[in-house]
């Protein structure tokens, strides 16, 4: 049987993030192919995830708006401890799975916007969410209240 081989350019955010804190690799962004793949947006999402991060990727995206690609790697990669980073994938896609009638039901129960419902869920756990909806939920066949 082959071995795998292993790619030496990253692919994903998840990969990106090991080359920074992991491996602490030298990355060069004018590559086409490295640069395609990298996404301040996504790295910032990702590791906005971890609370230890949150003031880096805060002090990032406050300052560095007009950073290059290069510029964000090489900040993360010296800023971040050299170790292994575990991220709590329910935090990151906390809303994704919600309809638009859920997020009303998060909107209605702090009593503020849709907008402000998004952020919300951002910061809410999925145990939490769903205790919001579940508390919307009557009857016999757990039917949604109307919003």
């Amino acid at each position: 049987m082959a071995k795998k081989v292993e790619s030496l350019i990253p692919e994903t955010p998840w990969e990106f993030i090991d080359a920074m804190t992991i491996e602490k690799k030298d990355l060069d962004m004018s590559n086409p192919s490295i640069a395609k793949n990298y996404s301040p947006y996504k790295i910032n999402r990702w590791l906005s995830s971890i609370e230890l991060f949150i003031p880096i990727v805060d002090g990032i995206n406050i300052h560095g708006k007009y950073m290059s690609k290069q510029s964000h790697y090489n900040f993360l990669k010296d800023a971040l401890p050299k170790a292994k980073v575990y991220i709590n994938y329910d935090v990151v896609k906390a809303y994704k799975d919600l309809n638009l009638n859920e997020i009303r039901y998060v909107a209605d129960y702090f009593k503020v916007g849709i907008k402000e419902a998004k952020m919300y869920i951002n910061m809410l756990s999925n145990k939490e969410i769903k205790d919001i909806l579940k508390s919307y939920k009557f009857g016999m066949h757990n039917e949604m209240i109307e919003v």
